[in-house]
């Protein structure tokens, strides 16, 4: 395995299976099912919104296929070798009190997609 996320819709895993050319869905029970089938993957990550997948690999080409594994959108980039895939605006930071010199800031940190729903202070 090469990429892996958590799929909150469904608590399972998905990763992608570079030397196949797959990627899988696991659940927490253990099965194993192919989702897609187009070479080259090597990471991916899981749109909390749509709950679609967005996976990228190193012959430059982008993915965004459905959690059935439907293909939405393929492009590729040429001489572009992806290792890694991330949805603009995943990550949330928020802060809380007097932005000033003297005053206490509290930044926040949140990580909804990860599997055990991650939270700091």
């Amino acid at each position: 395995m090469s990429g892996v996320d958590f799929e909150p819709r469904t608590g399972s895993f998905v990763c992608t299976r570079f030397d196949a050319g797959q990627v899988l869905r696991v659940t927490r029970a253990g099965v194993v099912t192919t989702l897609l089938s187009i070479g080259g993957n090597n990471s991916i990550v899981v749109d909390d919104e749509t709950g679609e997948f967005l996976a990228a690999g190193s012959a430059g080409n982008v993915n965004r296929f459905s959690p059935a594994g439907t293909v939405i959108a393929t492009r590729t980039f040429a001489g572009v070798a992806f290792t890694g895939v991330e949805i603009n605006g995943s990550r949330k930071v928020s802060g809380s009190g007097a932005f000033q010199a003297g005053s206490t800031y509290h930044v926040s940190f949140a990580f909804p997609r990860s599997a055990w729903g991650l939270t700091s202070n």
